[in-house]
């Protein structure tokens, strides 16, 4: 057993970091990258007779990296993004020193080594498992990080107080320090329920910090006094978890649902104007539902990146004002993604809107959780299909569509295997030779821009620009965006050449994407590029 957690705790916290920091920090390309190549480097450095750190200079630095992790993790008011990182990454690889150096202290003579590697084969499996399938069903939001930065005090020389005694007999702890154990859970867990209460009732604001890091000063505080009792340290840094996952704090903030495809969370803004949903570290719609005065409002009005003069509004109204100059009726849309539905606010009466989304959770908040009423009030018969865009819209019949808006993103992850050339030859197929392909590729950090210029000459006969949206006023009313727009018909394209912030594909030398081949260093590089400029 001591094996299997001593390989569990690590191996978890190697994918519960990792979902962190790409899902609540920033979701930059390869960032997974540094954790893993640091699990790694653990076994190298500490799995010899002699550490090249002490042992208690390796003890302190983790009991410190913990403490401030958690710190961190309570608090909303200074939360940066190098802040956050630095942080994880100190506490992440401490951590798993900490525990792979234990687990090598607890390794058995040689002729057991194979049964020692065996078990902790399975725990490194089992932490995995837990942290990619479990902890996704069992809480709303990245609990299993700060989780396991706790139970990474559980990996400390005798935090569990379990020793042998002379006749090499397993015991517990003592009388007197299960008293001790005890007694700090039972006030502690106390506290974290009281407290709010009592600081609710006094009008405490903590100076805006919150309960949540208040509690968490207090119970590091005990950390620290009990600094030769790795036991009561655990339980403390449990009691830290308790509070930040039962308070608002750096992992609790606001409403949350989560699925296989990452946290969304639905909260209100700062002026309190504004439902706001977010996956990961991106918006993807907000409403308004309150004035200035913060009386209720039923506001249909589309925001963020889909306002009335967006480009992605403006590709609607160029698609409606095709078929109106053809002398056809109402149009076929569609489109890839639904977010909050803001879309759906853009329709008229006879048009018919299929929306194409692969995750039910987003359904859920778009048309049944009451937060956000576009598709209830714009689209009351709403056509939405479950399922990856690539298969379902397949299925859909060949030059069926006026217009295919394609914006499917994951927090700042890009769906590659939707913007390579065979997926743009799929969405090109199915628009009519006079309808127009759009895609969403606003980005922080990736030039998607470049890479639609290249992948663009895979796919014959498709003509195509680049649109930026550089005059919102950057508020949830207003957001700037960037689509790229392609056509089979030049004069599809007239109407978004004329408007400002069109200009031309440009590959700058990158790769095509396709199903066999994406590059995401080369388009990194590029976006850098242009930041520097």
């Amino acid at each position: 057993l001591a094996w299997v957690g001593l390989s569990l705790v690590p191996s978890a916290l190697l994918t519960a970091f990792t979902t962190h920091i790409t899902t609540d920090i920033a979701s930059a390309p390869l960032l997974w990258v540094l954790p893993l190549s640091l699990y790694l480097v653990t076994f190298v450095v500490v799995f010899r007779e002699r550490m090249p750190i002490p042992r208690s200079l390796l003890l302190a630095l983790h009991l410190a990296a913990v403490i401030v992790a958690l710190l961190q993790l309570a608090q909303t008011r200074h939360e940066t993004w190098f802040l956050s990182s630095i942080v994880g990454v100190v506490v992440f690889f401490t951590s798993t020193l900490v525990a792979h150096r234990t687990l090598y202290k607890a390794r058995p003579a040689a002729r057991h080594l194979t049964e020692f590697y065996l078990w902790m084969s399975a725990g490194g499996v089992l932490g995995g498992l837990f942290a990619a399938l479990i902890a996704p069903k069992l809480f709303s939001e990245i609990f299993e990080y700060p989780l396991l930065v706790a139970l990474s005090m559980a990996c400390r020389p005798g935090a569990l107080g379990v020793v042998r005694d002379a006749a090499g007999r397993l015991i517990g702890p003592s009388a007197r320090e299960a008293m001790w154990l005890w007694v700090i859970a039972a006030f502690g867990a106390l506290l974290v329920f009281w407290l709010p209460w009592l600081a609710g009732t006094l009008q405490w604001t903590f100076d805006d910090w919150g309960v949540a890091a208040v509690l968490a000063a207090v119970f590091a505080a005990g950390m620290l006094a009990f600094w030769q009792h790795p036991s009561r340290q655990l339980i403390f840094a449990l009691l830290i978890v308790l509070a930040v996952t039962s308070l608002p704090s750096g992992v609790r903030r606001g409403a949350a649902e989560r699925s296989y495809f990452g946290v969304y969370r639905v909260s209100l803004s700062d002026d309190g104007q504004y439902n706001v949903l977010t996956h990961g570290t991106t918006l993807h719609g907000a409403q308004r539902v309150h004035d200035a005065e913060g009386k209720p409002v039923a506001e249909t009005t589309p925001g963020t990146y889909y306002y009335p003069a967006s480009p992605m509004a403006k590709s609607v109204e160029a698609a409606r004002a095709a078929r109106a100059e053809a002398g056809e009726g109402p149009g076929r849309f569609g489109v890839v993604g639904l977010g909050a539905g803001s879309l759906a606010c853009l329709s008229e009466p006879g048009e018919s809107w299929r929306f194409f989304e692969i995750d039910p959770v987003v359904v859920g908040i778009a048309a049944k959780s009451g937060q956000f009423t576009y598709l209830v009030n714009c689209q009351p018969q709403m056509d939405i299909v479950l399922g990856d865009a690539r298969l379902t819209i397949a299925k859909e019949e060949d030059e069926s569509f006026d217009l295919v808006i394609v914006d499917a993103f994951s927090s700042d992850a890009v769906p590659v295997h939707l913007m390579t050339a065979e997926a743009i030859q799929l969405y090109m197929r199915k628009i009519r030779k006079t309808g127009v392909l759009v895609l969403h590729i606003s980005n922080r950090y990736l030039d998607l821009e470049a890479v639609l210029g290249a992948t663009i000459t895979k796919v014959p006969d498709a003509k195509g620009l680049i649109l930026s949206d550089d005059e919102a006023d950057g508020s949830y009313a207003q957001t700037n965006s960037t689509i790229a727009v392609f056509a089979y018909d030049h004069d599809a394209l007239d109407p978004f050449r004329a408007l400002k912030g069109a200009h031309d594909l440009d590959g700058k030398g990158l790769r095509p994407w396709t199903d066999d081949y994406s590059d995401i260093l080369g388009p990194f590089r590029s976006k850098l590029r242009k930041k520097a400029e």
